[in-house]
């Protein structure tokens, strides 16, 4: 018998796909539907998430993604991860976030 009821599963189930429309719908803010991929490198990819972690989130008690994961695993992972916070006033999510 499984330890974890599927009540649990459930609500963990759909915080995953919640979270993943939120994640869709931002990338979307940046890359409109429309919009190729075939062009964009991962410092591009590095970017648009850099800027999408660093907003903040009300589920996340007002932290944004990049903070919650630095409370829980350190600043150095994330170093080491590549990702670098944006402060709020710098955070683009438009489509000129990618011009060059």
């Amino acid at each position: 018998m499984s330890a974890i009821t599927s009540s649990a599963k459930s609500r963990f189930l759909i915080s995953i796909t919640v979270w993943r429309l939120v994640l869709h719908e931002m990338i979307r803010r940046i890359l409109p539907k429309g919009s190729s991929f075939d062009n964009l490198t991962q410092d591009d990819v590095n970017l648009m998430m850099n800027h999408i972690n660093s907003y903040k989130r009300k589920k996340l008690n007002d932290r944004s993604p990049y903070e919650a994961f630095s409370f829980y695993y350190g600043e150095v992972l994330l170093h080491q991860l590549g990702c670098s916070m944006v402060t709020a006033g710098n955070i683009i999510l438009k489509p000129k976030l990618l011009k060059k």
